[in-house]
């Protein structure tokens, strides 16, 4: 599940370099991914 999530959202970066460009489903797939991933990601900006 979180490999094909880093996909989805690497999909995202290469399609647009700024959040203001995503559509509305776009945006909630990098909030939810965020949000089920907050731990992994504090831990990770520590490193």
């Amino acid at each position: 599940m979180f490999r094909k999530q880093i996909r989805k959202l690497s999909a995202l970066k290469h399609k647009s370099t700024s959040l203001d460009k995503l559509s509305l489903d776009e945006r909630a797939l990098l909030d939810n991914f965020v949000e089920e991933n907050r731990d992994l990601l504090k831990t990770l900006a520590k490193m």
